[in-house]
């Protein structure tokens, strides 16, 4: 199964040329700049304003990687419920597209200031999963559009800063980076090669381990957004966002015991639980579909888990490779997992 899922994780320098200011939600921006561009870039009919109707969507590679710009989910033959984790049939992943599970997951360096000066350097990375994986070159001339087009907020002349991609590199799953390109050499990026799930995946024994959230979680269990994290809620996003990227890969349902692992993570206590160890964020965001402000928020902090984890363990580490939950298109969903002795 690992074997089979494939993905791409890039580090991107980028030189800005302008003077860029980001809002307090920088992955929003991010997100915005990236939709847009990859739009401009793919588009075959960019006339036709938006994409409902499209003749050409079922063939569209846009529509593929942003199946919500045309308002439906990507067809799949299976989802896994919120409540039980168990798959279902179903013509669709979700209507409403909040629970789509996006093929790639894009976010800046922690240490990104909210204003970069022109000649500043500033870094960004872009994880490719599953189908998207062969679409490198595509996201490639996307970051170029991108950096005519300009990030973040517009400035005092009503454009937003403008930069230029310096280097592109390959991340390992051991954290070694390999130059696949670099603006000096000006030739499309070559030499690359994604890694599979199973190389991020150590078959270890684990009996305890500890959660630290990276980007804000936003799980949903029974219906409802959680306010902390347990384990068997965390467990069932991660087994979601792995059976739905095993389903837009290979056409087939995933065959595990779903109802085992969620069964043996709820026996699992917590352990060392601090008082305000969860905290909720809210951020804010203007949807231009909805022409209003919206809120987004999820819950930061870390835990740490005892008891026999060691089947669990090769899911959670999936997890945290792929993001999981709500808002992932946002940077959201992110967290590490760190095995303690």
């Amino acid at each position: 199964m690992w074997q089979q899922l494939k993905v791409l994780d890039l580090k991107i320098i980028l030189t800005a040329l302008d003077d860029i200011k980001l809002p307090f939600f920088k992955e929003n921006a991010l997100r915005s700049a990236l939709g847009t561009s990859l739009r401009a870039t793919i588009c075959a009919t960019p006339l036709r304003g938006n994409c409902k109707g499209c003749d050409i969507e079922s063939l569209c590679i846009y529509n593929k990687l942003l199946p919500r710009a045309s308002g439906k989910a990507l067809n799949s033959s299976a989802q896994i419920q919120e409540d039980v984790a168990l798959p279902q049939e179903s013509a669709s992943l979700n209507s409403g597209g909040e629970n789509l599970s996006p093929l790639y997951l894009a976010f800046f360096d922690p240490n990104t200031p909210m204003r970069i000066g022109a000649g500043e350097s500033f870094t960004f990375y872009l994880h490719l999963f599953g189908p998207a994986v062969a679409y490198f070159p595509y996201f490639y001339f996307c970051l170029e559009n991108m950096g005519l087009r300009g990030l973040g907020l517009k400035g005092d002349n009503s454009k937003r800063g403008k930069f230029e991609v310096r280097t592109i590199k390959v991340i390992s799953p051991r954290g070694g980076e390999t130059l696949v390109y670099s603006r000096e050499e000006g030739a499309p990026p070559t030499g690359w090669r994604p890694f599979s799930l199973g190389d991020y995946v150590d078959g270890v024994e684990v009996s305890a381990l500890k959660i630290t959230t990276l980007s804000p979680l936003r799980l949903k269990y029974k219906n409802r957004l959680t306010s902390s994290v347990e384990l068997h809620v965390l467990l069932r996003a991660a087994l979601r966002r792995i059976s739905d990227l095993y389903i837009k890969t290979t056409g087939e349902r995933l065959d595990i015991d779903y109802s085992g692992l969620i069964n043996q993570a709820c026996t699992i206590a917590e352990s060392n639980k601090p008082e305000g160890q969860w905290r909720w964020v809210d951020y804010k965001r203007y949807s231009t579909t909805q022409q209003r402000s919206m809120k987004l928020g999820g819950v930061f902090g870390d835990i740490l888990y005892r008891g026999e984890l060691t089947e669990l363990y090769p899911y959670l580490k999936a997890g945290e490779v792929l993001a999981v939950g709500k808002g992932i298109a946002f940077g959201f969903g992110r967290y590490k997992v760190t095995i303690e002795r």
